[in-house]
């Protein structure tokens, strides 16, 4: 198993990791319509 660091393999799978890490501890609900993250939860994971 490889780890994923500041510069191996992108920072962008950095934030996919820390998303479905978020997406583990916490119960997110979807919009009905759209089918969308609530943005207060986007907004939070954008701080991390």
């Amino acid at each position: 198993m490889f780890e994923i660091t500041l510069t191996y393999p992108t920072p962008l799978l950095q934030d996919f990791l820390r998303f479905m890490d978020c997406l583990k501890k916490e119960e997110t609900v979807l919009s009905p319509k759209n089918q969308y993250m609530p943005r207060e939860q986007l907004w939070g994971l954008s701080l991390v």
